[in-house]
């Protein structure tokens, strides 16, 4: 006797695990296709795996997304812009990013703007080769002290919600990266 609990049991693991990868897939499908362009073997399995719905070609892409270097990976789940698409980026990203040994950061600064006479604090984008892991990383100079670090966090603060359009749009700071 066929326990039909069971059978339904499964169905509906295989049908939620289905609905949960079609959801993913979709989400993320766009974003690879933006970064790599349509050529990208993965740009293609993920949307092979979305025009036929099938739970073993699903599998199949969520296996390859869950393959990509784990700095990839992170890169998607942000609001950071794709810059493959950007010839001026292009060189940068094939020859550095992509292969892990540079990073783009938003990089905050301050430094003495003589024409103001004031201390300015400002955001910019640049690439550089950090070693660190994490999202946000703070270096103060040796000799700064503890009333200066701390007045530079709560400019720097002010400075990332006036600049967070940079990371979002390429076009803001193309003629300004490192």
């Amino acid at each position: 006797m066929i326990d039909e609990s069971g059978i339904n049991n499964e169905k509906y693991n295989k049908t939620s695990e289905k609905s949960e990868l079609m959801r993913e897939l979709t989400e993320i499908g766009p974003i690879i296709l933006e970064e790599f362009g349509k050529d990208c073997a993965l740009a293609n399995i993920i949307s092979d795996a979305l025009t036929y719905e099938d739970l073993d070609e699903l599998r199949m892409a969520k296996a390859a997304l869950d393959s990509l270097p784990e700095h990839l990976k992170e890169i998607f789940k942000t609001d950071w812009s794709p810059l493959i698409r950007r010839p001026e980026f292009k060189e940068i990203l094939t020859n550095s990013v992509f292969k892990g040994e540079i990073r783009r950061f938003l990089k905050i600064e301050n430094t003495w703007d003589e024409r103001t006479e004031k201390e300015a604090v400002k955001g910019k984008i640049v690439f550089e080769l950090l070693i660190a892991d994490t999202s946000v990383t703070v270096y103060v100079k040796e000799g700064t002290s503890k009333g200066e670090a701390l007045d530079f966090l709560k400019k720097a603060a002010i400075e990332i919600e006036e600049s967070w359009g940079l990371v979002s749009d390429p076009d803001q700071y193309s003629e300004n990266i490192n």
